[in-house]
């Protein structure tokens, strides 16, 4: 079983943020389609 979810990328940096991290960088595929975003702890 496969679990996919979509975040934009306020999500991403809200989540980081919530849980005491700051997004360094975001990643992305030539299409955007997929994203990996690189976490710094504050």
């Amino acid at each position: 079983m496969e679990l996919s979810r979509k975040f934009d990328y306020g999500t991403i940096e809200k989540l980081a943020k919530d849980h005491g991290f700051k997004v360094e960088t975001q990643f992305t595929d030539k299409q955007n389609y997929f994203v990996d975003s690189l976490w710094i702890k504050k």
